[in-house]
């Protein structure tokens, strides 16, 4: 396959012969998307931060609630990846054990037609206890220019709540419909 690079910067964009002609695709590494859950307090976890992407004339500054997420790119761990972005970006001490990657650990496409990105997402229960600092709101890496706010948002809350991303819906989804068949 006949490969161009036309930029190269935090992802690549590539123009690729193909069978059907000249494509083009964005080349990025692969994410992870973790859905937080406190049973005791009946209550998930989500983070509010700006997004270029969701900047718009009603949004200026792009603020999207999203999951707790982080790119795959360290050689190291799956989870240890999880772990790192849960206590950066939401104050959150987990445990390995205490994750589930739904998919059977697979990632799965974020925009087949236009990255290579995939995304594994990630699921875990997590006590009041590994609630690092409870009171404190804003989070992220200074290095990574990150002003993350940290939310935790109802369980009853979640049939209305409209969802920004597909990933925050499909989480969402996966654990209502586990509350359920655990009635």
């Amino acid at each position: 396959m006949k490969t161009e690079i036309k930029y190269k910067g935090y992802f690549t964009v590539e123009v690729r012969e193909t069978l059907c002609g000249k494509r083009e695709v964005q080349v990025a590494h692969d994410s992870v998307s973790l859905l937080v859950y406190i049973p005791r307090w009946n209550k998930i976890v989500l983070l509010n931060q700006p997004r270029v992407g969701m900047m718009s004339k009603e949004n200026p500054d792009g603020f999207t609630m999203e999951l707790i997420a982080g790119r795959v790119d360290k050689d190291i761990p799956l989870k240890d990846i999880i772990i790192d972005e849960a206590s950066k970006e939401a104050g959150i001490s987990l445990r390995p054990e205490q994750i589930k990657l739904l998919n059977r650990g697979e990632p799965m496409a974020i925009s087949a037609g236009g990255t290579t990105e995939k995304s594994y997402l990630a699921f875990a229960e997590a006590d009041p206890e590994q609630i690092l600092e409870p009171l404190r709101t804003t989070w992220g890496d200074p290095q990574e220019n990150e002003i993350i706010e940290r939310y935790f948002i109802e369980l009853e809350e979640l049939n209305d709540f409209e969802c920004e991303d597909v990933r925050v819906f499909a989480l969402i989804q996966f654990l209502l419909r586990k509350k359920k068949s655990e009635e």
